[in-house]
Parts: structure tokens; C-alpha cells; sequence
């Protein structure tokens, strides 16, 4: 968020342009004392002496202002002049109204920015989330998206949580879409729209929107989602929305997913092994255990052994602080402790990697109309070569195999081959709309079976 001293700044340029379009006296009257008090969303809080020049301001020179000052406002910022009285006045009034209305906008106090462990795969959207929190409406909207469990509802409860901090006065709303799915059925059915329109309309000015992609399931639920997101908008209010899928990828009506994609759109990926360490540990910080109660070699392994998310990285650690307890909860967790906490979910875990890989090797055959065999087999015939290069990129890509483990389940072919033809895919994607229609077509196929 800029300082203070920015918005100062630009208020005293403003005022150069002022002392010469307006009269000595005016200016010296209305203009020379005043100051830049407060930032609320995109209004610029300027303080004036008396509730005499407030007036005298709003009623006659309002609009000759916004038109000289047009040039130098951005980013639709706009100047309020108030008594310094009547707007500390308002802020307490709205901050009581405020506190009630905390208590229905369905934010955890536990998701906070300070918590949230940044790195590689998510440091774009960690800023993002952050400039919008500082500046609710001046990035609108913010789309999120990302795998399952990689800290979208982290970072729009974080928003949230800050906004309400910084803004008391704002109200917030956090609402899962399967909610506003179950909201306007009710309303529907009801033929009783006065709650919906009370949650979702009346004077909303931050609404944060976990798994859009639950939209999908109605038609009427996405023309009435369009609506509001219009309102929104049009009202310089802010809308974050997470999704598990790029705004192009969802199936809802083009209206609706063209308005997603008008803002800033950030994705989030699967934590390195150094980001899950860090998680680990934070984890451990948040439930009060200290360093020495379990081995870094105990940490490492489950680091490196529960990449996918981090909802699963928790949940192992979880599952071996509670054996250990069962056991007895001697001494410190070491590395065969751990393994043994850990070995049905491993195993466990296997077995649905393994059914992920027979699904993607039967949905490539089945999708160029060859057999199993014909796809893993050593011959050079294009009509096998190309699928099995498929295989080979979105078994490293989306399953994050090593090219040595792809190689044997694709026919004991080696390293330099499956990487080979993993790295063809890769390139020809970018310019062979058919080949790209293809995978985007084998991976929606895979996405209805993983669901």
C-alpha cells in the first residue's frame, strides 16, 4: 500500500492546480488548510477547517473540482472533503454497525497473511492478495486458481481478515460458491429474495468467492451470479474468486467467464521441498511443539513423501503427532517412527497413484482408439509414437513422476527417451492447436474420473 505521504502529495499538486483556476480569496478560504487525513478504498479523505466550508465545498464547488482535477486522479480515486470530527464520527459509527456484521461474514481469524508461508509457487498471488486487501477496489477482480489444498481459502480469508482490520467500516463477505449456489435456490423456491439481496447487495464492499467452479451446476445460478458481479464492479467494490481452474476453463455462459478474465488472474502451484519443510515447521510452531520433539530427518520424509498439497502435508503430520501420543509419547519422533506412523497412508497413497496411472494410459488409448498394449509397445508407427509421448508429458507434468519411473511403466524405456519425448509435447503445445485440443480434451477426461 503507498504511504500516506503519496496521497499527499498528489493533493498538494492538486492544490497548485486549484490556487489557479480559482479566486485568491476562494482558494485561501476553502483550500489552503486543508490535508490529506485518511485512505477508504478509493476515496481520498480530505480535511477541511469547519463544517461551514465542508458545506460550502460539497454543495457549490464539487463538480468544478473533480473536472480540474480529472488529469491527476488515477486509478478512479476520488476526493471527499469532511470536517476531521464529522469523519472520525462516522468511522466509530460504522465500526459498531461493523462489529455486528463480523459475526455473519463467515471469516476464520486463524487465516492471516503473517501465517501464510510464501515461496516460489505462490509468491505472485501472495502479492496480489496483498495489494488488493491494501487497495479494495482498484484490482478488481482478483481470480485465484490451483489445485486442491495449495492456500486459495487461506489467501482470500487473509484478505478478508485484513480488510477488516484496515476498513472496519467495509463489509465483508467470504462465502463458499456451493452457499450461493443453496442461497438463490432457496430465494427461488421461496419466492423470497429479501434475505438473498440483504447478504449479497445491500451495501457489500468486499466479497471473496471460494470454488467458483461449483457455479457450473446452474444456468439461472450463473445468470444471477453475473448480475452481482456487475453490481460489484460497476460500484468500484472488490471480488476475489478462487477457483481449481483458469476462468477460461470453466463451463458457465462466456458473459460470466470474460468478466473473470477482465482482471488479474494468478495462479498457485504444488510447494517445493523447501516451501513444504517451512509449512511443516509453521505447523508444528501453530500447534505449540517445539524443534526437538521430531527429528528433521522425520520432517523430511514426509516433505518429500506429501507434495501434492498442503491439506495432505498437514494431515500426515497430524497423523504421526497423534500415534506418537498413542504410543505413549516418549522421547523424540524419529525417522522409523515416522515411517511406521505413516506406512498405511504410503500405502494407501500408492494404490491411487497407481489407478491414476492406469487412468491416464487407458484414457490416451482409448481417446486415439488403440489398445494398451499397442500404446506402451516398442513400435515407431506415428499413430502410437504421439500418444505415448502424451503419456509420457502429462504423466511427468501432472503426476510429477521421474522420467526413470515413466519409463518403466511405459515399456522399460529409458531416462533420455521419456524425457525426450515429454519435452516434444511440451514445445509443439504452444503451436499446434491440435495436439493442444487433444491433451485439453484427455485432461478434462481425467478430471471427471478423479472426481
Amino acid at each position: 500500500m503507498e504511504s500516506l505521504s503519496n496521497y499527499q502529495e498528489l493533493w498538494d499538486n492538486a492544490k497548485v492546480i486549484l490556487q489557479e483556476k480559482l479566486a485568491p480569496n476562494v482558494y485561501n478560504e476553502l483550500f489552503k488548510e486543508t490535508y490529506v487525513y485518511k485512505i477508504a478504498g478509493t476515496s481520498i479523505i480530505v480535511i477541511v477547517p469547519s463544517t461551514y466550508i465542508e458545506t460550502k465545498i460539497n454543495k457549490i464547488y464539487l463538480n468544478v473540482i473533480q473536472e480540474a482535477l480529472e488529469p491527476i486522479v488515477f486509478n478512479d480515486y476520488k476526493f471527499v472533503f469532511k470536517t476531521k470530527e464529522k469523519y472520525d464520527t462516522e468511522v466509530a459509527v460504522n465500526r459498531n454497525v461493523n462489529t455486528r456484521l463480523k459475526s455473519n461474514n463467515n471469516l476464520d481469524p486463524s487465516y492471516t497473511f503473517e501465517n501464510f508461508v510464501k515461496g516460489d509457487s505462490n509468491i505472485v498471488a501472495f502479492r496480489s492478495a496483498m495489494k488488493v486487501a491494501e487497495t479494495p477496489g482498484v484490482m478488481n477482480p482478483l481470480y485465484i486458481f490451483g489445485n486442491v489444498g495449495l492456500g486459495k481459502t487461506h489467501l482470500l480469508q487473509a484478505i478478508g481478515n485484513y480488510v477488516t482490520e484496515i476498513y472496519p467500516d467495509y463489509k465483508v463477505l467470504y462465502v463458499p460458491c456451493i452457499n450461493f449456489v443453496k442461497d438463490y435456490q432457496y430465494a427461488s423456491q421461496t419466492k423470497n429474495m429479501e434475505a438473498f439481496i440483504d447478504k449479497y447487495y445491500c451495501d457489500l464492499d468486499l466479497l471473496l468467492v471460494d470454488d467458483i467452479q461449483q457455479i457450473e451446476i446452474g444456468e439461472k445460478t450463473q445468470f444471477e451470479f453475473f448480475n452481482l458481479f456487475n453490481e460489484l464492479y460497476l460500484n468500484h467494490k472488490q471480488i476475489v474468486i478462487a477457483s481449481d481452474k483458469p476462468a477460461n476453463k470453466l463451463k458457465i455462459m462466456d458473459r460470466l467467464s470474460s468478466r473473470f478474465s477482465q482482471g488479474l488472474i494468478v495462479d498457485i502451484n504444488v510447494p517445493d521441498l523447501n516451501q513444504r519443510m517451512s509449512i511443516l515447521k509453521q505447523k508444528m510452531e501453530e500447534r505449540n511443539i517445539q524443534n526437538d520433539k521430531i527429528s528433521n530427518e522425520s520432517l523430511e520424509f514426509i516433505a518429500q513423501n506429501f507434495k501434492d498439497n498442503i491439506r495432505m502435508l498437514d494431515g500426515a503430520l497430524t497423523r504421526v503427532l497423534n500415534y506418537y501420543d498413542v504410543m505413549g509419547g516418549l522421547g523424540t519422533i524419529d525417522l522409523s517412527f515416522t515411517m511406521e506412523a505413516l506406512d498405511k497412508l504410503l500405502q494407501s497413497q500408492a494404490k491411487s497413484k497407481t489407478n491414476d496411472i492406469d487412468n491416464v494410459i487407458d484414457i490416451i488409448a482409448d481417446f486415439y482408439q488403440i489398445t494398451r498394449s499397442e500404446l506402451i509397445s516398442s513400435s515407431r508407427n506415428q499413430k502410437y509414437v504421439v500418444p505415448r509421448q502424451i503419456c509420457m508429458y502429462l504423466l511427468k507434468n501432472k503426476y510429477d513422476l521421474t522420467y526413470s519411473k515413466i519409463g518403466k511403466i511405459l515399456g522399460n524405456r529409458d531416462h533420455s527417451t521419456v524425457m525426450s519425448g515429454a519435452t516434444k509435447i511440451e514445445r509443439d503445445l504452444c503451436t499446434n492447436q491440435e495436439l493442444k485440443s487433444a491433451v485439453d480434451t484427455i485432461l478434462a477426461k481425467l478430471s471427471k474420473v478423479d472426481n
